[in-house]
């Protein structure tokens, strides 16, 4: 019985290596979480787990191609990574078996611009035009 000793001490360390599921999100380079990036800005990735155990990090791009690897030892993961926000779409990473997704070049278009642009004009047009009917009608006070 002395001789499953070790194998049970073995079994029992390796057991909780198999529920490594770390927390995983990107951030900017100056560490505020975001999930929206420019084309060429660095993403930092934070990745954190209560289990010692090893996991691997993964980057792919909207395409499905892997951009970027990292295996951390560590629980608490945190890297800025170059060269992961070349190509527009949705990007995903992957920290053990969790993932999380970013987005390039997602740039989110303020409709009051056009809006305001239009209602300006409409107003000079309307101010033009109720002087014109001053100047030709009856209402005109200035006689």
């Amino acid at each position: 019985m002395l001789f499953l000793l070790p194998v049970a001490l073995i079994t029992l360390t390796l057991i909780p290596c198999g529920y490594a599921n770390p927390n995983v999100y990107t951030a900017k380079e100056d560490g505020t979480p975001t999930d929206t990036f420019s084309m060429g800005e660095k993403v930092r990735i934070i990745a954190y787990s209560s289990n010692p155990c090893p996991y691997e990090i993964v980057v792919t791009d909207s395409d499905g191609v892997v951009r970027f690897t990292d295996t951390s030892d560590v629980p608490n993961y945190e890297n800025v990574v170059p060269g992961i926000t070349d190509k527009p779409g949705w990007w995903e990473v992957k920290a053990g078996t969790v993932s999380t997704y970013y987005g390039i070049a997602f740039y989110n278009v303020i409709p009051e611009v056009p809006l305001g642009t239009l209602a300006a004009a409409v107003a000079c047009f309307s101010a033009l035009g109720v002087t014109v009917m001053q100047k030709r009608s009856k209402f005109n006070t200035s006689k």
